[in-house]
């Protein structure tokens, strides 16, 4: 009797959806928690605007917390939103050109593009949500070279951003968790510290949206694990490298000092002129987002955009949600293809991030040495495929700048790539062969996201 009232006590219920309560997107609306004279509301792309408390009754919507404490948005962008009235905010293009020319007045970087790929980010700060990952900024550059102030103008423009030098895992997952906050990390030189680990682990788990970072809290009888969102737009600036995980989760932005006889204003963030200016660019990032949050997930949802072919699965990724806000602001200009700037800028820096790789890990390196080598017939083999151990170990030792301290560890990274390797008897002497192909090669090569040259390419054993 029990597990019949248990089934049919299921059986009548709606299973409710959750939302985060600074930024998500839910059944196709947008959803924003707002602040107002400490009274907690939820504005929604659909034109939604009702009391937190009421979120769940009204809009089916299970809400993760209880209160908004980040909101940058005013009350009357929101009045403005619900009844339509939008003839005074800007277009997206007119957004787009707004936003890269208040980052060009203060920071200097000789390649345009650079201004065209932050302009997207901060856009994207806005709506990211609607996306399964995110990338995070890597501002590397030596003093001087203005991280401090781009760093300044991100905290005064993205979406709920904060800006951190020191800070602890509890304060970022309260800003994360709650408030869906652009984290912006300054000064950040140890990451590859062992004591930093669980700040890496937030970073590393958080541009994916299923990114979450379990901890304990204590109840009043037990420890209870609790899962909290680790899934927000960062960036991360520093003179230093940072880890290998947390790079490819990265756009790298190469930034050095201008030239003297390049002139640019002074940030000040007190100043009225450039309080008003950064006020005018978020709340027209609300209204952008709101209006075409759908639209741009169209995009997205459909695929329809040409990535260039040298990225990785890892570069699509982080790339992907860029192009889509690229592609529908093109879409709805004349005057500007944002498409083309980000296509070079990504094929580039992929191509940029293929040669490190090479350089860095030996198993790229080795792959990429070992094709050029049966290419150009370096290396003769034995007989089809078999090449005899210490020819590849000479040849790689002193004409690749490899430091393989014995034979026996060359065989371990060939065995780390599934080359094989076989005793066979010439002249009654055993000698060990490895066995290598072409094609076998060509594969690696692929699965790697190795770009060879051309000229290789067009050459025929």
């Amino acid at each position: 009797m029990k597990k019949q009232n248990a089934i049919e006590e299921i059986s009548k219920l709606e299973l409710k959806k959750e939302a985060s309560i600074g930024q998500d997107y839910v059944d196709n609306k947008l959803i924003y928690g707002v602040k107002i004279n400490d009274v907690n509301y939820i504005l929604t792309s659909n034109k939604e605007f009702v009391r937190l408390e009421d979120f769940e009754k009204e809009l089916g919507i299970k809400p993760r917390h209880t209160e908004v404490e980040l909101s940058r948005i005013e009350p009357s962008t929101i009045i403005n939103f619900t009844k339509n009235e939008n003839n005074n905010y800007l277009s997206p293009e007119d957004l787009f050109l707004l936003i890269k020319l208040n980052i060009k007045e203060y920071v200097f970087f000789e390649d345009e593009k650079n201004y065209d790929v932050l302009a997207l980010w901060i856009i994207l700060s806005y709506c990211y949500t609607l996306f399964t990952h995110v990338p995070y900024l890597h501002l590397k550059g030596d003093k001087g070279a203005g991280k401090s102030t781009l760093l300044s103008i991100l905290k005064n423009t993205c979406f709920n951003a904060t800006m951190w030098s020191n800070m602890t895992e509890a304060v970022i997952f309260r800003y994360i968790d709650i408030s869906n906050a652009t984290l912006l990390l300054d000064e950040v030189e140890d990451l590859k510290n062992p004591k930093n680990k669980g700040l890496t682990g937030i970073l590393n788990a958080g541009f994916n949206k299923e990114g979450t970072v379990p901890r304990t809290k204590m109840t009043k009888n037990s420890e209870k694990v609790i899962q909290y969102n680790a899934y927000s737009m960062k960036a991360i600036a520093g003179i230093n490298d940072i880890p290998n995980v947390l790079k490819d989760r990265c756009i790298n932005i190469q930034m050095a000092k201008k030239p003297k006889s390049v002139k640019l204003s002074k940030y000040i963030n007190t100043s009225k002129e450039i309080v008003e200016k950064n006020n005018i660019i978020i709340q027209n990032l609300y209204i952008f987002a709101l209006l075409y949050c759908n639209d741009i997930y169209k995009i997205y949802e459909n695929m329809e955009i040409d990535l260039p072919e040298c990225l990785s699965s890892r570069d699509i990724d982080i790339y992907l949600p860029l192009f889509c806000i690229a592609k529908f602001i093109d879409k709805n200009s004349l005057n500007i293809n944002i498409e083309k700037s980000l296509y070079e800028y990504a094929e580039n820096m992929s191509m940029q991030r293929n040669k490190q790789d090479i350089e860095e890990n030996l198993s790229y390196k080795l792959i990429s040495d070992l094709y050029i080598m049966i290419k150009e017939n370096n290396v003769k083999p034995y007989m089809n495929n078999l090449y005899v151990n210490n020819d590849i170990y000479s040849y790689l030792n002193y004409s690749c700048d490899y430091n393989f301290s014995t034979i026996t560890s060359l065989t371990k990274a060939m065995n780390n790539l599934q080359i094989e390797h076989r005793r066979i008897t010439i002249n009654g002497n055993k000698i060990t062969c490895y066995i290598i192909t072409i094609e076998q090669l060509e594969k690696l090569i692929d699965s790697y996201n190795i770009t060879i040259p051309e000229s290789m390419n067009n050459i025929n054993i």
